[in-house]
């Protein structure tokens, strides 16, 4: 599970190992162990995947970063895995039209992602167009809310007062380029976390 997590980022997409890390937590994909918290369990987890080259580190001059990157062979294989496996419907909804930019997995994961070059803050992109028509019962169910790679996010207010069961809620950046920033047209959205009685991660980073 935690690797089909994975399956959500870009090709060659330079992946923090702390975002990906605190998902797992957030999801309780990993748990923590009698002299270990969940974030070095985490690492383990991510060394196990490194080895079995599943993923391989990012290199900066010859130092290794605090980043990885899926192989590009094995992120094929991982989004047919998380279809069958109904981790997500990410084939469906993103691979087959070219220029959708939402993921929402069957297990209550949505995903934003920018799959077009120019990412602009109309409020016309398609994922967050999907998650205006998700029912209330819809929104009730999900789990976690994931921003993969979005710079605006036009969240509205109803949709957070509805997930009250969301245990991951991240927000910020999750890749390695700091100069990325989040923008939002307002915070009032904010105010719907009062409902989240099951939050578990919360990150604004960026």
């Amino acid at each position: 599970m935690c690797l089909l997590c994975l399956s959500a980022f870009p090709e060659e997409a330079e992946i923090k190992k702390t975002a990906v890390i605190y998902w797992w937590i957030g999801e309780e994909l990993i748990s923590p162990l009698e002299g270990q918290n969940g974030e070095e369990i985490g690492y383990k987890v991510l060394e196990t995947l490194t080895e079995h080259g599943f993923i391989e580190d990012v290199v900066v001059k010859d130092r290794v970063t605090s980043s990885c990157r899926v192989r590009p062979f094995i992120r094929a294989v991982l989004m047919y895995l998380a279809n069958a496996a109904s981790f997500s419907d990410y084939l469906e909804n993103s691979e087959r039209n070219g220029n959708d930019d939402y993921f929402h997995g069957r297990n209550h994961r949505v995903c934003l992602l920018k799959l077009q070059e120019d990412d602009s803050t109309s409020s016309n992109s398609s994922s967050f167009q999907r998650l205006r028509r998700e029912r209330d019962s819809d929104l009730e169910c999900i789990h976690t809310l994931f921003n993969v790679n979005k710079c605006y996010l036009d969240i509205k207010l109803h949709w957070f007062w509805k997930m009250k069961r969301v245990k991951t809620l991240y927000l910020g950046r999750c890749n390695s380029k700091a100069v990325q920033h989040i923008e939002v047209k307002s915070t009032k959205f904010l105010t719907g976390m009062t409902h989240m009685k099951e939050l578990r991660l919360l990150s604004l980073q960026g």
